[in-house]
């Protein structure tokens, strides 16, 4: 018996592998025992070659016609017929087809259709119906103006008008107009006009109205310019008279900054310095609309910032606080509190969703990996090899270098992502991040984002890779300790 280990894998123990040899002896054949059970019925063994091919059989039958088809292109046009004859001109008189000194009728010395004789003129037919009248005819030009007449006599003089004064014309606090006479009378008129002190109606609640009866708009004037308009079918534009994209009819109120004026100012600021309430609540309480309550969009096309559709920040003199810049949340047991998503599949440096100093959860984190999703899956191959080329380090993160990126301090534990692109290329991305995201902000702060790309490993992806390793490993020990035992039984033989 010999032992040694099949380094090469080729079934047989060459020479250079044997480590060591024990003889058996064996003792007599011992009798034949008796014949054992017949085996089961082996499986269904291939399916023999086809047979050569059979005589031809008499001809069938006569098919029917089949149908008729397309009709053919059309063939190349024929070649150009003889030119026909001349005709005779109307001047040839005697049609000889020459022209004759006598058939230049007009004496022009040419021959034409001048030349050609005009039949005797017929009698003169019946009038015909008369026509219908024409349209009336402009109108003719004022005539200069008549004479003065003369002056008419003085008539009789009237008699005597009121005394009376008017002693006080002004608005009552709740805007009618009221007249004083020295008679004295006063007249007040049933009418009211908004003040500019303000007005006192001296009752509670009441609805006055400020705007048109008519089917016009309502609109708001400073310094000679327009500000805001109220539209005759209700929507309040405030910042111009007119809609801009994205804003449509329908929309209650509709505000937006033109170009020029300060910089960093916004077309709607709220701002609320009390302890109660903030600076703006948004609601839609409809139960079957699918419009967002609140929706912030961003049409930037560089690539030199990241503004946001919506911005949060929570801001503390101290750096204390415990505020949140942006919160999401739902009651709906199958909704999100938060959901971010990327759009398009040919990017790869953004992400749906990034977080700079830190991530904590609880629950779960899932990665979809549902075999719905999935195609060309096969095993892991080598993956023990994989783990063995892997180098686990422990580090440090520059954060001289890179003081707002939101590192970790003190010692970490992990990889080096060049060196596993070497190995697993498949588990290292390159991805773009903000050097300043950590950086504090202030209520005026620009997005003056600065990306740098950096390699980041997928550690999720590593597990399973360590699964299948174990597996392999577990079975190297699993043959190892099949041979121990086999060797441990052969020496007790001995």
């Amino acid at each position: 018996l010999q032992l040694g280990n099949d380094g090469n894998s080729n079934g047989i123990l060459d020479a250079t592998e044997i480590s060591s040899s024990q003889y058996i002896c064996n003792g007599q054949a011992g009798a034949i025992g008796p014949a054992g059970p017949a085996g089961a019925a082996g499986p269904q063994g291939p399916i023999g070659l086809s047979g050569p091919a059979g005589s031809a059989g008499a001809a069938g039958p006569q098919g029917p016609i089949g149908l008729t088809g397309p009709a053919g292109p059309v063939g190349a046009a024929g070649p150009q017929g003889l030119a026909g004859t001349n005709g005779i001109n109307c001047w040839d008189l005697n049609g000889n087809g020459t022209n004759d000194p006598t058939e230049d009728v007009n004496g022009d010395g040419l021959f034409n259709s001048t030349d050609c004789s005009v039949g005797i003129v017929g009698p003169q037919g019946p009038a015909g119906p008369a026509g219908a009248a024409g349209a009336q005819g402009p109108i003719g030009l004022t005539g200069p103006a008549g004479a003065v007449g003369p002056q008419g006599p003085i008539g009789l003089t009237g008699p005597a008008g009121p005394t009376w004064q008017i002693t006080s014309d002004n608005f009552t606090p709740a805007g009618n107009l009221q007249i004083i006479t020295t008679l004295p009378q006063t007249v007040t008129s049933t009418n009211q006009a908004w003040l500019v002190g303000g007005n006192n109606f001296g009752t509670v609640a009441q609805p006055y109205k400020l705007g048109t009866i008519s089917n016009d708009h309502v609109e708001f004037t400073s310094n000679y310019v327009a500000r805001g308009r109220m539209l005759n079918t209700g929507e309040l534009i405030w910042g111009g008279t007119t809609f801009l994209a994205p804003s449509i009819a329908g929309d209650v109120v509709t505000a937006y900054k033109s170009a020029g004026g300060a910089a960093n100012n916004w077309a709607i600021n709220g701002i609320n310095t009390t302890t109660g309430g903030g600076s703006g609540f948004f609601t839609n309480n409809s139960a079957t609309s699918q419009f967002n309550a609140v929706e912030g969009i961003i049409n930037y096309s560089g690539s030199a910032s990241a503004p946001s559709g919506v911005f949060g920040l929570a801001i503390s003199n101290t750096n204390t606080q415990t505020g949140v810049g942006v919160r999401g949340s739902t009651n709906g047991r199958d909704g999100y509190g938060v959901w971010g998503a990327r759009v398009g599949t040919t990017g790869t440096l953004g992400f749906g969703g990034v977080f700079q100093n830190g991530l904590g959860y609880t629950g779960a984190l899932l990665n979809l990996s549902d075999s719905k999703t999935k195609k060309n899956v096969k095993p892991m191959d080598n993956a023990l090899e994989i783990i063995m080329n892997l180098k686990g380090v422990n580090y440090e993160f520059d954060l001289e270098k890179y003081p707002y990126l939101g590192l970790s301090a003190g010692k970490q534990f992990g990889f080096i992502a060049q060196d596993m692109a070497a190995i697993v290329p498949e588990l290292v991305e390159i991805h773009n991040l903000d050097v300043n995201g950590c950086k504090p902000q202030t209520d005026k702060s620009e997005n003056n984002t600065e990306f740098e790309q950096f390699n980041m490993v997928n550690y999720i992806g590593v597990v399973p890779i360590l699964v299948e390793g174990m597996k392999e490993q577990q079975k190297m020990i699993e043959e190892l300790k099949a041979e121990i035992e086999f060797l441990k039984s052969e020496i007790k033989k001995d």
